[in-house]
């Protein structure tokens, strides 16, 4: 079976069976279902089978009670049109209409109430009628007066704007309707002409769409082989302004929105595998994970490195944001965390290289937001990538401390049995990336012992390396690699710190002599603290206790 309609109730409506037999599923058990993830186990909620096969697009419309499909049908000779009517995801009534006109064409268009259908009878001639989604609504037939040489027609969602494409020779026209409704209890629909848009030739199809991060509704259409679109000035067509979107070779196109709040449009000629996305906003794309040189082209693909970079391109656009979302919302600031942000240039492509380590280990939704102001309003075009993070547990309590010529490099392995080794850095070239600690020692790391150690791990144990011969008052940077025995790596924070001579007690008092214990005598007067001098003067002072005891013994 394939699809022809979804529902506002999340209902997937589908035909086959040579196109005669109309199932439906519901689709609310895919709320959970994670970025990627492949459906499976749907069922169909029921079928029912019509008399003849399906011609042109299904549409669905709904009421406070109810939701309705409507079906056109060809049988071969002449068209039909059915309303299967729902009630809580259930089939109640099924009704035909226009099967004894002798309908030779049938074109369709929807608001939220209302499904229009263009037809022309060989009784009645051309009939626009109005239908609802109510068992007691009469179907409308409006002023065939008014509308007699419609090539294609549609109406806003809201029931409130109706173009229409006019074949009056020798100038072709799209022509601006006001619909509004009577008052009730008649709920008849009057239509009242606003002005006329001059086409060079007739449009053969066309579309009304509002979408959020548009100012005003867009009239998109077909003429000859160019897709153009236009904006309309509250209901008023402007005298001129059309745009070329794209050129097709002559054929047949369907247009198809996205279900969030953005609004993208989707524009694919038929019988063709091309898509393309339409609307005026920015559009992200080519958006690739790469982990070191590698591209991660798969969805969901594994960063096993503590940086990992994103690329994209972009159509049009001043700023972006990366964030992390779990249900990727339209807004970034909807998001669980903003990763980046920052203005964009003119070359159409950004890279952005990104820590592993702010994330925690597990699935990412990664959006990127493009957006050609930072305040409403503005046009904004999304992304999304999946990330799984997987990393080797840097190392804990990790810290770099100094000595007279000497560093002290400290830290703890957690309580893992699968890390396969460490490898500590240290050096003075500052330049070094962070994401390449193996370039530090390029200047600085031949102290004992040189750099970079290598240290097999144990489990939950705390290590200590002092390195011996480095220069005072330089500064000496370190950083650990962690891999584990499966191949993935991880980088520590990089600390610094300077190595220089260790003041004696006597020396950070700044007195003349001393007991020899405490070394020679040098260094700068300071004050001291009171803490300080309780801290080394005591020892002197229980020496001094000892020895007087001892004399009174003598």
């Amino acid at each position: 079976m394939e699809w022809i309609a979804v529902g506002q109730s999340k209902t997937l409506y589908l035909a086959g069976g040579s196109k005669r037999k109309i199932g439906w599923i519901n689709l609310t058990d895919l709320d959970d279902l994670e970025f990627g993830e492949s459906v499976s186990g749907l069922t169909l909620e029921g079928t029912t089978t019509l008399p003849y096969s399906i011609s042109g697009k299904a549409l669905v419309i709904e009421s406070s009670t109810a939701e309705c499909l409507f079906i056109p049908a060809d049988t071969g000779s002449k068209y039909h049109l059915y309303r299967l009517y729902f009630q809580d995801g259930v089939l109640t009534n099924r009704a035909e209409y226009l099967n004894d006109l002798n309908v030779s064409s049938l074109k369709l268009t929807a608001s939220r109430e209302y499904v229009f259908a263009r037809y022309y009878s060989g009784i009645f001639g051309a009939q626009l009628t109005a239908y609802q989604c109510s068992l007691a609504y009469t179907p409308t037939v409006l002023d065939p007066t008014v509308f007699p040489s419609i090539l294609a027609f549609s109406i806003d969602e809201y029931g409130e704007k109706l173009i229409t494409s006019d074949t009056t020779t020798p100038t072709p026209k799209l022509k601006a309707y006001k619909v509004f409704k009577q008052s009730p209890p008649s709920e008849m629909l009057n239509f009242v002409a606003i002005n006329d848009f001059n086409l060079s030739h007739p449009a053969k199809q066309l579309w009304v769409k509002k979408f959020s991060s548009e100012q005003e509704v867009l009239v998109f259409f077909r003429e000859e082989d160019d897709f153009r679109a236009l904006a309309l000035n509250g209901n008023t067509l402007p005298a001129s302004g059309d745009r070329l979107v794209n050129s097709f070779s002559d054929t047949t196109f369907w247009l198809a929105e996205s279900s969030s709040a953005d609004g993208y449009l989707y524009l694919a000629p038929e019988d063709s595998k091309t898509v393309s996305v339409i609307t005026a906003n920015p559009r992200v794309y080519n958006l690739t994970l790469l982990s070191g040189a590698t591209i991660i082209s798969e969805p969901g693909g594994v960063i096993e490195s503590d940086t990992f970079r994103i690329r994209f391109n972009y159509d049009e656009g001043r700023y972006y944001y990366l964030a992390d979302c779990p249900d990727f919302s339209i807004k970034h600031n909807d998001c669980e965390e903003t990763l980046s942000y920052g203005s964009l240039g003119s070359a159409n492509t950004v890279e952005l290289i990104l820590s592993a380590l702010t994330l925690n280990d597990g699935k990412h939704n990664l959006g990127v937001f493009v957006r050609d102001s930072t305040s409403s309003p503005f046009h904004q075009g999304r992304n999304a990538i999946q990330a799984e993070i997987d990393l080797a547990p840097p190392p804990q309590n990790f810290s770099l401390k100094f000595g007279d010529e000497k560093i002290i490099i400290e830290f703890q392995s957690p309580n893992l049995s699968d890390l396969a080794e460490y490898i500590v850095y240290y050096g003075t070239n500052d330049s070094a990336p962070l994401d390449q600690p193996e370039l530090l020692d390029d200047t600085g790391g031949d102290g004992d012992p040189v750099s970079p150690i290598t240290i097999l791990p144990q489990p939950n144990k705390e290590y200590k390396i002092v390195v011996y011969n480095l220069v005072n008052g330089t500064t000496y940077y370190a950083q650990i690699r962690t891999e584990d025995k499966g191949g993935k790596f991880s980088i520590s924070q990089r600390k610094n710190t300077i190595p220089q001579e260790v003041q004696t007690p006597s020396e950070m008092a700044g007195e003349k002599g001393g007991f020899n214990c405490l070394g020679s005598i040098a260094g700068t007067k300071r004050e001291l603290k009171a803490s300080e001098f309780v801290i080394w003067v005591s020892p002197v002072i229980f020496l001094l206790i000892i020895k007087i005891r001892l004399r009174r013994r003598r």
